[in-house]
C-alpha cells in the first residue's frame, strides 16, 4: 500500500516538474492574471495536455488537467478505434466529461467504457475509453473536447483536450483505386489434409455393431421360446408319469391325514397326484382346468366315458371335502385312493406302447 502511494506521488511530481519547466517563464504573469500555470498530471501515458487560459477561472493552487489519445491513429474504413479521455483533479472538484456523441463527426460512437476513479494522495484520476469508428476515408480530426469543472469554492472552469489527427484509408488496394481494377488470377486448388481417424472410428463402430448384433442373435437363439419345456421333454414325462404318481400315492397312503380326520388335506394331495398324472400321461393341462373344463379335454385324449365320469366324481368329492357337512367319509377316501392307484396302473405307458400308438384304456 505504501509502495503504491509512493509511486503515485512520484508520478505526479514528475508531471508537475515537466509542466513547471514549460510554463516557468510566465508563471508570475499568469498568477497576476489569476490563471494557474502549475498544472499537475496523473503520471499516465496520455496525449498532449492543453488548457484554455481565457476560460479557466480557478485558484492557482488547484489541480485540474485533462488529456486525450486515440489508438490507432491510422486505420481503414470501418475499423474500431479507442479514444481515451483522462482527467486529473482535486478531491473537492466535480468534473463533467464531454458528451462526445455528435461532437466528433464523422466519427461514430460505438461504446463507452467508464473506469472507476483512482485516488492518489494528491488528487483523483478519472478515465473513459470511447470506442469509435468512421466510414469516410481521408485525414480526419477529433476536435478539442470540453471538460467542465466546479471547484470547491464554487468557481467553474472549462478545460479542453487536445485535437487529434487520424488518417483513414480505404480497404481497396491503392492500385485498384487508380482505375487498374482487373480480375485477379484464380488461385490454384489447395490440397486439404484428409484425416484418416474418422474413417477408422466409423469402421470400428460398424464392426462393434455387427458383433453386438451377432451376439444378440446367438443369445436369442439360446433362450427357450415362451412356453418351451426346459426340464424333461414331454415324452420323458409321459414315460415317467406313473412312476411319480405311484411314488406319491404310496407316500399318501403311509401318511396320517386320514387317521387325523384331515379329509381336505388328503383330497388336495390326491387330486393333485391325479391331475399331474393325467397332464403328463395324456398331455392334458389338467392342473389349469376346472372340473367342468377338464371333461371335454379328457374325451379328446381317448379316455373312455366311464373313466371320465369316475375322474369327474373324484374331483367333485375333493371339492366337497372343503365343507365339513359334505366331506366324504374316511372309508370313501381310502376307496378313492385305491381307485386312483388302479387307474394309474391301468393307464400307464407300457413297453409295447412306446414303439407305436397307445392301446385303448380299459
Amino acid at each position: 500500500m505504501r509502495r503504491a502511494k509512493l509511486t503515485d506521488r512520484l508520478g505526479i511530481v514528475a508531471i508537475c516538474a515537466f509542466i513547471a519547466l514549460i510554463a516557468g517563464l510566465n508563471a508570475d504573469a499568469a498568477r497576476a492574471q489569476g490563471d494557474p500555470s502549475s498544472l499537475r498530471g496523473d503520471g499516465m501515458d496520455t496525449a498532449r495536455i492543453a488548457r484554455m487560459r481565457d476560460t479557466l477561472r480557478a485558484p492557482s493552487d488547484s489541480l485540474l488537467m485533462v488529456g486525450a489519445s486515440v489508438v490507432p491513429d491510422t486505420a481503414t474504413v470501418g475499423d474500431r478505434l479507442v479514444l481515451t479521455l483522462t482527467a486529473v483533479h482535486d478531491f473537492d472538484t466535480a468534473l463533467a466529461f464531454p458528451r462526445v456523441v455528435g461532437e466528433i463527426a464523422p466519427f461514430e460512437v460505438i461504446d463507452v467504457v467508464i473506469y472507476p476513479s483512482d485516488e492518489s494522495p494528491d488528487g483523483v484520476i478519472e478515465r473513459r475509453d470511447v470506442v469509435i469508428t468512421v466510414f469516410e476515408t481521408g485525414e480526419h480530426v477529433i476536435p478539442e473536447l470540453a471538460f467542465h469543472a466546479v471547484m470547491s469554492g464554487g468557481d467553474t472552469a472549462v478545460v479542453h483536450s487536445p485535437s487529434l489527427e487520424i488518417v483513414v484509408r480505404s480497404v481497396i488496394p491503392p492500385e485498384d483505386l487508380e482505375g487498374q481494377i482487373e480480375p485477379r488470377a484464380i488461385k490454384p486448388p489447395v490440397d486439404l489434409p484428409r484425416a484418416v481417424w474418422p474413417w477408422i472410428v466409423a469402421a470400428l463402430v460398424v464392426a462393434a455393431l455387427v458383433a453386438a448384433w451377432r451376439l444378440w442373435i446367438r443369445w436369442r437363439e439360446s433362450r427357450p421360446e415362451p412356453g418351451e419345456e426346459t426340464g424333461p421333454t414331454r415324452e420323458e414325462r409321459r414315460r415317467a408319469a406313473h412312476v411319480s404318481a405311484l411314488s406319491r400315492l404310496r407316500a399318501l397312503r403311509s401318511g396320517d391325514e386320514l387317521d387325523r380326520g384331515d379329509i381336505e388335506t388328503f383330497y388336495v394331495e390326491l387330486t393333485d397326484i391325479a391331475r399331474r398324472y393325467i397332464g403328463d400321461r395324456f398331455s392334458v393341462p389338467a392342473i389349469d382346468r376346472t372340473t367342468a373344463e377338464l371333461a371335454p379335454e379328457l374325451s379328446e385324449a381317448a379316455l373312455p366315458d366311464e373313466q371320465i365320469s369316475w375322474l369327474t366324481g373324484l374331483l367333485e368329492r375333493a371339492d366337497l371335502s372343503k365343507f365339513a357337512r359334505s366331506a366324504p367319509t374316511v372309508e370313501r377316501a381310502r376307496g378313492d385312493l385305491d381307485d386312483v392307484e388302479g387307474f394309474v396302473e391301468r393307464t400307464r405307458l407300457r413297453a409295447s406302447e412306446e414303439e407305436g400308438d397307445d392301446v385303448p384304456v380299459r
